[in-house]
Formats: C-alpha cells, sequence, structure tokens
C-alpha cells in the first residue's frame, strides 16, 4: 500500500476533518516511530570500509614547538591531500595532520619531540562509515581478507590497554569514536580500527540505516504491515479531534476523544510488539558473508585441520 492509501483509510476510520496530506504525515511519523523501537531487518545492510595503508616512505624533520614538517625528497612525493585529516608519528605521539601544501605537512598542534630526518607513519586513525548509518552492529565488523570478525571494545578500554597506539599490522578491533566528517563533508559516524593497517584492508560492517522519510506517493515498505501504521497514526488523529473540541468548548467531545486516544494507544502498542516479534533476522557475521557470497561456516578458522578444509581437501 502507499503513504496515501492508509492516510485515506485512517480519516475514514473515524471521519475526522483533518486533511489528507496531515494524515499522510501522521503516517510518515509513524514508520519513524515503528523503526526507533527496534533494529528491522529491511533497514539492514553491510557497508564496506576500505582502510588505506599506512604510508612510511623517506624521512621527516619536526621542530620541537612548531607545526611544520618537512620532508625530504621520497616523502614530499608522497605527501597529498590524502594525508590530512589522518595522523603521523615519528616518536612516541600522534599529530594531525591539518594540511599538506608544497611539500609540508601542517599540524593541528604543536610538536612535543624533536626529530631530524626521521623515519615517521601516517596513517588514518578514525575513519567514517556511512553517512546513512544509525545503528552499529556490536559484531558486525568484518576483516574480509581474513574473514575475521573484529572485535568492539569501548573507546575508553582502547585507551586503557593501548594508550601509545604503537602497533601497525592487521586489526583486531573497532571502537566508536564519535562523528566526523566524510570526504564530501557530510557528517557521519566514525570508528577507530586498531592495530592501524601496514597494508590496505577491506572491512565489512553492518548497520541500520535511518529511516527515509515517507512521501505522500510513497509505498509502504512491503516488511512493515500497513495495519500497524494505521493503528499509530488513529491515535494522531483522535488527539486532533480533542484538540479541535478543546478549542470549540466541547469538553465532553474532548474528553472522548482523549479516552479513545488514550486507548487506541494501548492497541498500537501490541501491533508494535507484534511486528518486533516478526521481524528475525540471522547472526550479523554470517549476514556478511552470505553478502559477500562467502560461505558461512560455523567457526572461524584456527587450525591447520580447518584451512586445509576450506581449500577443498579432507584430512
Amino acid at each position: 500500500m502507499t503513504v496515501e492509501e492508509v492516510a485515506r483509510s485512517v480519516l475514514g476510520a473515524i471521519n475526522t476533518s483533518a486533511n489528507l496530506l496531515l494524515a499522510a504525515r501522521w503516517v510518515s511519523e509513524r514508520y519513524q516511530k515503528l523503526c526507533s523501537r527496534t533494529r528491522f531487518r529491511h533497514l539492514r545492510t553491510v557497508g564496506e570500509l576500505l582502510i588505506p595503508a599506512d604510508i612510511a616512505d623517506g624521512t621527516a624533520t619536526f621542530t620541537r614547538g612548531e607545526r611544520r614538517v618537512t620532508g625530504n625528497a621520497t616523502a614530499r612525493s608522497v605527501w597529498d591531500t590524502r594525508v590530512v585529516g589522518r595522523h603521523i608519528r615519528a616518536a612516541t605521539t600522534w599529530y594531525l595532520v591539518e594540511e599538506a601544501t608544497a611539500g609540508e605537512l601542517r599540524l593541528a598542534t604543536g610538536f612535543g619531540e624533536s626529530d631530524t630526518a626521521s623515519a615517521y607513519r601516517v596513517v588514518p586513525r578514525h575513519v567514517t562509515l556511512a553517512p546513512e548509518a544509525k545503528w552499529l552492529s556490536d559484531t558486525g565488523f568484518v576483516l574480509m581478507r581474513r574473514r575475521k570478525p573484529l572485535r568492539n571494545i569501548a573507546l575508553a578500554e582502547l585507551d586503557t590497554v593501548a594508550p601509545e597506539r604503537q602497533r601497525i599490522t592487521t586489526p583486531d578491533v573497532w571502537a566508536e569514536v564519535g562523528y566526523g566528517l566524510t570526504p564530501d563533508g557530510v557528517r557521519a559516524r566514525t570508528v577507530e580500527v586498531y592495530p592501524y593497517c601496514d597494508d590496505t584492508e577491506l572491512v565489512h560492517y553492518v548497520y541500520w540505516a535511518q529511516p527515509e522519510d515517507l512521501q505522500y506517493r510513497d509505498s509502504v515498505p512491503a516488511v512493515i504491515d500497513s495495519y500497524v501504521l494505521k493503528e499509530g497514526a488513529l491515535i494522531d488523529a483522535m488527539r486532533y479531534e480533542a484538540a479541535g473540541a478543546a478549542r470549540a468548548g466541547q469538553i465532553e467531545a474532548a474528553a472522548y476523544w482523549r479516552n479513545e486516544y488514550r486507548a487506541q494507544a494501548t492497541s498500537w502498542e501490541r501491533e508494535v510488539l507484534e511486528a518486533i516479534r516478526g521481524d528475525k533476522g540471522v547472526d550479523d557475521v554470517m549476514f556478511i558473508l552470505q553478502r559477500a557470497g562467502v560461505p558461512a561456516s560455523e567457526h572461524d578458522i584456527i587450525s591447520a585441520r580447518d584451512e586445509i578444509f576450506v581449500r577443498g581437501a579432507r584430512p
């Protein structure tokens, strides 16, 4: 059914004086509210996160208290706009690269150490996800090259166990950082994947998208029963009638509609719970591997026997 059809059903159910466009708005808002109550399957998808390898070509010179970093010819050849927003380390601390021009880097803060012609590493410490990602799966990050699930930990825990962030190898964990800007300037959720990558890695992750704002002519998603949205929109229609009766001084009519929308709210809650129970999904890691066309085994490869088995040989 379309939003228009559900809205007409709402208007006809109680013969309200509200107009059709207003009823359609109620239907759309009830859809938004329904999707905020649980993580429905139709909003779940797999995102791709391509994490670039670290940059460590050439040498760099840092001056204590200065924000300017200069590199030798080899370093300058790889210092371009892609390093902006990443972090650089020479000895101990990571510094945010704010600008890259004319073979030089400009840091967001002054350098607290001193190194001349030093080796360095540049990594993307924080990476942004899909802007439409509303919820993330705790178990839904998978390093695709190894088909290895990454463990989710809190950022505070990561700061405790690895405050210096010295390891650059293959990722094991991920932590949500907050929000940042994508290369297109769109605000999106940001995560830190650690250890940092010494080679380019592809990570797939499960997220639930922000539900769309249904318009008048849009179809209601097939996995959502239209009667659930109707039951919810009826609450708004009854509130509309109660408010109109109160403004007109019709106290008894206002009281009647108040009782009706309260009873309808109870009915709506039952329908919401039924919709949630009817929405079942598979495990998030299995979901990623199935979407990627990889047979989802019952467990990870943890022994030589497992490796031989998945390659097609039989022990």
